[in-house]
């Protein structure tokens, strides 16, 4: 039998933070469960002047269940030559699912335009996993490219029970699963005790 196919859109290695890691759990437990995965990532996810912190890369070197070989970079979020490029990379991948990692409103017409192009010209089914509705920090456009782009998705995956009820009332016809994070039992532990913990972090003794 033909393993299924999906594709994964969202930040992954060597973007680092929550979204890359949420990538590499979903790409991880897939793949355990039999399906082939590629992920289409960014070449350039925050144009440096919007990215306050001083790197967007992991520069730890370790990443968490490394797949270098099946990611592929091609979006640039402010570069609408680019999402076509993924449209058409995507559609070379023949999926037979999309999953957006979805978390701030700036991505949405990125997002939505892949997602309008791909149920076009594809009969691949759109699932969105909703980490943050809309951002922490509201601009005016988030209410718009959020409904914009989410209320083309055929079904949804939270990981709490505030998204659900904040999907759930958007979309109320929409399907819904809501599950909890993955098991980010990737970190090392053994790295240290509770002495060395103390040092690196700068707690005093005592």
């Amino acid at each position: 039998m033909q393993k299924k196919k999906v594709v994964i859109i969202g930040p992954a290695y060597p973007y680092r933070g929550g979204q890359a890691t949420v990538e590499a759990s979903i790409f991880k437990l897939l793949t355990e469960g039999g399906f082939d995965v590629n992920t289409v990532t960014f070449k350039s996810l925050y144009p440096n002047f919007l990215f306050p912190g001083k790197t967007q890369y992991d520069e730890s070197s370790t990443p968490f269940y490394p797949h270098t070989e099946k990611i592929h970079r091609v979006i640039n979020s402010i570069n609408p030559i680019t999402w076509h490029k993924a449209f058409k990379k995507i559609k070379s991948l023949n999926p037979d699912m999309v999953i957006f990692v979805w978390w701030m409103p700036f991505f949405g017409p990125c997002y939505g335009t892949i997602v309008r192009l791909l149920q076009r010209f594809t009969k691949t089914k759109i699932v969105f996993v909703v980490e943050n509705f809309v951002s922490h920090e509201r601009r005016f456009f988030d209410k718009f490219f959020t409904q914009w782009t989410l209320k083309k998705a055929d079904r949804f995956i939270s990981f709490s029970q505030h998204i659900n009820k904040l999907v759930t009332k958007h979309f109320p016809e929409k399907k819904i699963t809501t599950t909890t994070l993955p098991p980010f039992n990737h970190f090392d532990l053994k790295k240290y005790d509770k002495e060395t913990a103390r040092d690196k972090l700068g707690i005093r003794h005592g």
